[in-house]
């Protein structure tokens, strides 16, 4: 699974949230998947995007809902929980915010996804399945798809977005095309060449109401700063990912990391303090993470103990203690709360 291709958590924690409002138990599906849940709150952090995919995957299994990406787009919170879609909304016209946010888009996809295809009446946004070692699966185009939609229908005043048409590689659903033509409001065609939806010139030209130039750029200037630390990518979050790999083997110590990532051990402290940690502290965050995703689900404490690389139970009360202040039954009652 190709660890090099990344998606945004604030991109994964719009998905959840309408996974979620379809009745699914997303932090179930992101333990079949590999994805850590507690970290997903943190809207900066990066999610391969092939676990991405076997979150999907996890979803369709739990649910029999054969529109599941539809309906969960529907359902989901619209909100501008990114920088991107900041972007999007303070530009003048959504011709130029969309200009703008995929210029940028890299800060929330893995790849250019989206891109637009303008004619002189009509303007195609075009969704590209760009996969990593898994396809990227009908329901996450149907979700993209509609999330844009709500998004700029939220953008501009009440009426202003429709579309004339929506093109969509996947096969029709076995009930037919009218779910999918009752969400778009337009005619959908199925088994096309590509997936695209397309909008009037004049929609996407109209002013936006929330237009703010200094805004603007602002953003901008955050975008650029924000895609450089990307490009920079952290040493920190490549030994997150291999320790989260050897927790359970029971070795997972600096020396048996350093190799996984071509490097020295001296090398590795080095480049850690740089980054202002050190592989201690990166091996305890990661298995606090750890931790606190099993503790969410029901398995006992000597499985949560072991399964994050501690000596004992007696270990991990010790250090649930020391990470959130409470025990792990204490965490547990308090998480169910919230």
């Amino acid at each position: 699974m190709r660890k090099d291709l990344t998606i945004s958590g604030a991109w994964t924690q719009i998905v959840l949230r309408g996974l979620e409002q379809c009745g699914l138990d997303v932090r179930a599906l992101c333990m079949r998947s590999g994805l850590v849940y507690t970290q997903l709150n943190d809207a900066a952090a990066r999610v391969p995007r092939d676990q991405s995919g076997l979150l999907w995957r996890a979803a369709a299994q739990a649910s029999d809902d054969e529109c599941l990406g539809l309906h969960a787009a529907e359902r989901s919170p619209v909100s501008a929980n990114n920088l991107v879609a900041h972007l999007l909304m303070s530009s003048r016209t959504l011709r130029e915010g969309f200009r703008l946010a995929l210029a940028h888009q890299r800060l929330l996809a893995h790849e250019t996804v989206v891109t637009l295809k303008e004619h002189r009446d009509l303007i195609e946004i075009q969704l590209a399945r760009v996969g990593g070692d898994l396809p990227v699966t009908p329901h996450e185009i149907d979700f993209m798809a509609v999330v844009l939609v709500r998004f700029a229908t939220f953008v501009l005043p009440p009426g202003a977005w429709h579309l004339t048409g929506v093109r969509l590689e996947r096969t029709a659903p076995a009930s037919g095309p009218r779910e999918h033509e009752r969400v778009f409001g337009c005619s959908v065609g199925f088994t096309q060449p590509e997936n695209a939806l397309v909008v009037p010139a004049t929609v996407m030209d109209a002013t936006s109401p929330h237009y703010s130039p200094g805004l603007l750029h602002a953003l901008e200037v955050e975008a650029a700063a924000q895609e450089q630390q990307l490009a920079e990518r952290s040493l920190r979050a490549e030994v997150r990912v291999r320790l989260r790999q050897r927790l359970r083997s029971g070795v997972h110590g600096v020396e048996e990391v350093a190799p996984d990532l071509h490097l020295s051990v001296r090398t590795l402290q080095r480049r850690l303090g740089a980054e202002g940690t050190s592989f201690s502290a990166v091996l305890d965050e990661t298995r606090r993470d750890a931790a606190l995703e099993l503790l969410a689900g029901d398995p006992s404490l000597k499985q949560t103990s072991k399964a994050v690389g501690l000596s004992s139970t007696r270990a991990l009360v010790r250090a649930m203690k020391r990470w959130t202040g409470l025990t792990p039954s204490e965490w547990r009652t308090a998480d169910r709360r919230s």
